[in-house]
């Protein structure tokens, strides 16, 4: 083996074992760390960099709101890896008015490292399989316009069904909807 930037030693990568269950109120910090880094490595480009930044520096309350979140609502589903939390999904009824009887996934996120190892695809089945138990037969998703995941979730069958306009923290952005079917 060839040692790395660092002078270690490249490790030899395992097949690792994922595990997905609802999230606990223990789970929080892990999904907000998820999340902002997550923001940093998908979004970078596409929202402000003071936006991004802002994501990280306040780590500690979103995990206070995600505790809150999880206690009331339970929607939260976790990827894990030895017990660490390396993605999460965010699920429930749509909030948008057109598709008012789908559900919806809010958030998607895997660390960028574990990308490519099915955690994405896993979280997606495990909201769908959510979704049926609630008889729904069809889920929507909104993906920034710009995001290299919009490709993941076309393969993943869903059909871009038209878009909006939203504001995040005063940045005016698109939004790609995407809808499934069960």
């Amino acid at each position: 083996m060839k040692p790395n930037s660092v002078g270690c030693e490249a490790p030899n990568i395992l097949p690792v074992q994922i595990s997905i269950r609802k999230a606990s109120v223990k789970d929080a910090l892990g999904i907000a760390i998820v999340q902002a880094y997550t923001w940093q490595t998908s979004y970078t480009g596409l929202l402000p960099e003071a936006i991004l930044q802002d994501k990280i520096e306040h780590i500690r309350t979103k995990e206070q709101l995600l505790k809150k979140n999880i206690e009331t609502n339970g929607n939260f589903l976790v990827a894990l890896i030895e017990e660490t939390v390396v993605g999460f999904a965010c699920y429930g009824a749509s909030r948008n008015e057109q598709y008012e009887n789908d559900g919806e996934i809010a958030a998607l996120y895997v660390l960028k490292g574990f990308q490519r190892l099915g955690i994405g695809k896993k979280l997606l089945t495990a909201c769908t399989e959510e979704f049926r138990k609630n008889g729904l037969s069809h889920f929507i998703l909104n993906c920034l316009r710009g995001n290299l995941s919009l490709g993941f979730y076309t393969e993943m069958g869903g059909s871009p069904v038209g878009s909006r306009q939203d504001t995040l923290f005063g940045t005016p952005v698109t939004e790609d909807i995407l809808r499934f079917a069960l």
